[in-house]
């Protein structure tokens, strides 16, 4: 029996881990080792059902695989890899080489066909594209890892900037409800005072009109008052006079008859029957 090396841990951080099942020993062999002049670590196994128990452990970048094996053909391992680990390439070896078969292999989702009887440099380079294209899996699976972080990240700010732009705003409208309060409260407040203003001329006008009115109705009071006692001592003299009319027009009856005639022109009679009223609804006028 054949020594095998250790399967490789999951954990292995070293790639180019290649599973090589085959049941011919000269043929497995063979492909082990154009797998380790290429460059990479073969991990040979016999049958079909020994390499998916050797897969099953994990820590494989790549499966080589004959197609014609007694038991689980190379076929029956591709479609259990693809089931299980639908990202892990698969490389059929096979000494067939009808059309057919080579369909029904990349229908079934093997990466690549390689012919036995072809030159094993064929499946170095089959090798190199199936790593290259897991590597380029691995980086799209890593971009794509970044992108959603990056992308959890961006609607983490967007989210926080959104709860403060709508803080902001609700502050705004909050501080522009209190400036429009205030602004309301200015004009009220502008508006009193220019009422008070108002009235306050109004009623320094209205002092300044009741001064200027008042200072000459207390001169025609005052001179009313002197008016009347002199009326009342003139209504005397004149009274006096009558009683000595005769005497005077038999002594002077020239002074008399200019006497007569002056108390004529003026109307006398009609003077001293109204004076006094008219000088009473004078004063009645003044005092209002």
């Amino acid at each position: 029996m054949e020594p095998q090396p250790a399967p490789p841990r999951a954990d292995d951080p070293a790639r180019g881990n290649i599973l090589v099942i085959d049941d011919s020993e000269v043929a497995r062999d063979l492909v082990c080792g154009q797998v380790a002049a290429c460059g990479y670590r073969p991990i040979a196994a016999r049958s079909g059902e020994e390499g998916l128990e050797l897969l099953a452990r994990g820590g494989f970048d790549l499966v080589v695989s004959d197609m014609e094996m007694p038991g689980m053909s190379g076929l029956d391992v591709l479609r259990s890899i693809k089931s299980d680990a639908p990202d892990l390439p698969v490389i059929l070896l096979s000494s067939q080489t009808q059309m057919d078969v080579v369909l029904a292999a990349m229908r079934e989702g093997a990466f690549d066909y390689v012919r036995k009887d072809e030159d094993l440099e064929a499946l170095g380079r089959a090798l190199g594209r199936a790593l290259g294209h897991l590597a380029l899996l691995q980086e799209n699976r890593d971009l794509v890892a970044e992108l959603q972080a990056m992308n959890q990240q961006l609607e983490s700010k967007v989210h926080e900037r959104t709860r403060q732009l709508e803080n902001a705003n609700e502050q705004l409208v909050h501080e522009s409800a209190q400036t429009e309060r205030a602004m309301s409260a200015l004009q009220e407040a502008q508006a009193q005072l220019v009422h008070a203003e108002k009235m306050a001329s109004i009623g320094t006008l209205t002092a300044g009109i009741a001064h200027e009115i008042n200072n000459p109705l207390a001169y025609v009071a005052n001179n009313l008052a002197v008016l009347e006692r002199d009326c009342r001592s003139l209504s005397e003299v004149l009274e006096a006079y009558e009683q000595a009319h005769p005497a005077l027009a038999a002594a002077s009856p020239e002074l008399a008859g200019r006497i007569d005639q002056i108390g004529e022109a003026v109307d006398l009679p009609y003077i001293r029957a109204n004076l006094e009223r008219l000088l009473s609804s004078t004063r009645q006028g003044v005092n209002g």
